[in-house]
């Protein structure tokens, strides 16, 4: 699953993008869109901290695409702003944790339209930077430090594909790795105290029987499961 995926991840903490919806307005009450409703801009206002985005006598649509239209303005008029921000990306700290800034950079950037026409298309992205990885591990030599540094910006393109990937499927990055990471410490703390009972230790156990105890935890999470 994701959580897998990016499980080899150093850090990765996920957070909801800045604003939103507590910044909108609206110019007329809306009880929220009931099954098969269409948005009405002829009947609603809509402004970001003062400034309409959505005004009366707009092309009408669904719920999703003017809150996608919204988003997109909104992002265009915080870059025009006499004190706001000068670029798109600038509204990104620097200090946030890498996993958790790429998931930023890549949403503001889908904010302005900057984003693939169609969700499936990320996989593709995801193959490359996966092969190309896997071309500059070939050739790793941790003994070169530019050997490791271009190893190491091949593996920060493919997680930055991933969380694309994430991103695209409203998938949140940080609950499916905390899943995995849960999952493994349940496994692992199984496996130690199998261990224990039987008077082994682990330094001195084979990886086959090691993988045997772990196969049988999730065998267990299985039935436990059902």
């Amino acid at each position: 699953g994701l959580g897998r995926s990016v499980f080899l991840a150093v850090e990765l903490c996920f957070h909801q993008p800045e604003g939103g919806p507590d910044h909108w307005r609206y110019g007329a009450e809306f009880d929220g869109p009931g099954p098969g409703a269409v948005f009405d801009p002829d009947k609603c206002d809509i402004s970001i901290d003062g400034v309409p985005v959505m005004t009366q006598g707009g092309d009408a649509g669904t719920p999703e695409s003017v809150a996608a239209e919204v988003v997109k303005k909104w992002e265009q008029l915080k870059t025009t702003e006499k004190d706001g921000n000068k670029r798109v990306l600038s509204g990104v700290p620097q200090t946030l944790p890498p996993l958790l800034k790429a998931y930023r950079m890549q949403d503001k950037a889908r904010a302005v339209g900057f984003d693939w026409e169609e969700k499936s298309q990320v996989w593709e992205k995801v193959a490359e930077e996966l092969g190309e990885f896997h071309q500059e591990l070939d050739k790793l030599n941790p003994a070169e430090p530019e050997s490791v540094v271009k190893a190491e910006g091949e593996l920060g393109d493919l997680l930055f594909s991933i969380v694309n990937a994430a991103r695209l499927y409203d998938l949140n990055p940080d609950t499916a790795l905390e899943m995995t990471c849960a999952k493994f410490r349940r496994r692992f703390t199984y496996l130690e105290e199998q261990t224990i009972r039987k008077g082994l230790s682990l330094k001195e156990m084979t990886l086959a029987q090691m993988d045997a105890i772990w196969d049988e935890a999730k065998r267990l999470e299985r039935v436990e499961d059902k």
